[in-house]
């Protein structure tokens, strides 16, 4: 990851932080900046300095384009406009097969439960209330074997509902190196057992 900043007058205005992705099957390369790129949107400047940095970065890596998603809502038409004034392009879907969906969610963890459900849609309210009378366990992965599960039946979902899916190794390494060490949870749903 490569970490670029614009100062006017000795204060920060502008940053972005660019991380360099193969192509699978060819010698080429993309830029993604997830969350990025930080500025005002009507900076043009700005924008224009951070763009001669990537420039730069893309040379050395043999990048053909660079993928940024900002941190703003989607309807956000000033930061849509800005962008596209320096030359990109708004996708149209919300993903595509080589790179990070459009369209990124959080949530605030520290809400109680019942924030949480209040938020959600009530047919998801319905689903997570009634699961147990369904027959539905719910339970922390254990081993290996049950990361594998998981990516065949998400991958399952993936194809019907249109949407790329990470490989198993992606998901391997996720829980090498967070699960195992206490640092995640992965819940597996069972129905009857």
């Amino acid at each position: 990851t490569i970490r670029l900043g614009v100062e006017r007058d000795g204060v920060l205005c502008a940053s972005l932080s660019v991380s360099i992705r193969p192509i699978p099957g060819s010698r080429w390369t993309f830029l993604t900046a997830p969350r990025g790129p930080i500025l005002d949107f009507k900076d043009h400047l700005a924008l224009a300095c951070l763009l001669d940095g990537v420039r730069e970065i893309a040379k050395g890596a043999r990048a053909i384009f660079l993928r940024v998603d900002p941190e703003c809502p989607d309807e956000d038409q000033g930061a849509r406009q800005g962008l596209g004034e320096a030359g990109f392009v708004h996708l149209k879907k919300n993903w595509s097969s080589i790179s990070d969906p459009r369209v990124g969610m959080g949530l605030r963890l520290t809400a109680s439960e019942s924030e949480l459900l209040q938020g959600m849609r009530a047919s998801h309210r319905q689903n997570i209330r009634g699961f147990a009378r369904s027959g539905i366990t719910l339970r922390d992965a254990r081993e290996h074997r049950d990361v594998v599960d998981f990516h065949r039946l998400w991958m399952t979902v993936g194809v019907r509902r249109g949407f790329p899916v990470r490989n198993v190794d992606y998901y391997a390494r996720v829980w090498t190196f967070f699960i195992q060490h206490g640092r995640g949870r992965l819940l597996l749903a069972e129905k009857d057992h």
